[in-house]
């Protein structure tokens, strides 16, 4: 049977009011559960018939209800499944009245578990360090997805509004997988309010000596023969390099460039500046810090 563009449109329509599935109750949602028992109770409802028209309905909820049974580990994946089973319910979605009341509550469900996976997503990006690569990508996403969202809630065209939910759900996708990426990738190097409280043990040549970060300004030296104290900066310059400038209180000034090639080790470079003097060297260091 040929489906007119009228039809396609009501499709459209249904879809919108369905697919919006509830995201935080994906692996246990009620309305699921509570959807497949529905059409599983149309189709059983219906008496056994060789009408072409009665199987083809027959045929039509059960396509439906093998969307509705396959398995969804995500908002994404509860979203398509939806989709799909809408599609092959076709004018069924449209016009019976409990479906398309369910739509309804799915749709507010959908905006608010579509909010909390933003914010979720949110925190995560945040918790990424500046230098990561994934970091900015995952923000476009997020603000991208937050931005449709914004917009679908005065949206009143129901198929723009489908469409731009699925740009929603990809979005979300794609910020996922970057910020899984980018947790996997957080560097060596540890973040400016780590830094207190720590201690680098460092080597160069014959002599050795440790560096005590005593708070977020102070730092005390201990060397083979005495101990110098004075204040002190640190800035991350990447995943896994930072510079260390120590200023000696009435002495030398040190600026120490740190390559971190494990969690708490790695090479140096350094160069000083006392009066006249100047100075510089290359070595290793082992490292512990609380954060």
């Amino acid at each position: 049977m040929k489906i007119t563009k009228s039809l396609v449109m009501q499709l459209f329509v249904a879809a919108a009011l369905l697919l919006l599935a509830p995201s935080s109750r994906a692996l246990t949602t009620d309305y699921m559960v509570g959807l497949s028992n529905q059409l599983s109770g149309y189709r059983d409802a219906l008496a056994p018939s060789p009408d072409e028209e009665h199987q083809k309905m027959v045929r039509t909820f059960n396509r439906a209800l093998k969307d509705l049974s396959k398995p969804s580990t995500s908002v994404a994946q509860d979203y398509d499944r939806f989709f799909l089973a809408v599609l092959h319910l076709g004018q069924y979605a449209f016009t019976d009245f409990l479906l398309v009341e369910a739509g309804v509550t799915i749709s507010s469900n959908f905006i608010y578990d579509a909010s909390v996976k933003i914010g979720e997503l949110s925190f995560r990006t945040n918790g990424l360090n500046d230098f990561v690569p994934t970091r900015k990508a995952a923000m476009k996403n997020i603000d991208q997805a937050y931005a449709l969202l914004i917009a679908n809630l005065t949206e009143t065209n129901q198929q723009i509004a489908l469409v731009r939910g699925r740009q929603i759900f990809k979005k979300l996708v794609t910020a996922e997988k970057l910020i899984v990426k980018g947790e996997g990738r957080l560097g060596f190097a540890p973040q400016p309010d780590a830094i207190s409280g720590g201690t680098i043990s460092y080597e160069e040549h014959a002599q050795s000596g440790v560096v005590t970060f005593t708070d977020g300004t102070n730092y005390e030296q201990h060397l083979a023969s005495e101990t110098v104290a004075g204040e002190y900066t640190y800035t991350r310059t990447g995943l896994n390099t930072a510079v260390i400038v120590l200023s000696q209180l009435g002495g030398s000034v040190t600026t120490i460039k740190v390559n971190f090639t494990a969690t708490a080790g790695g090479k140096f470079t350094y160069k000083f500046v006392d009066g006249t003097d100047r100075g510089s060297g290359a070595g290793t260091f082992t490292s512990s810090f609380p954060g």
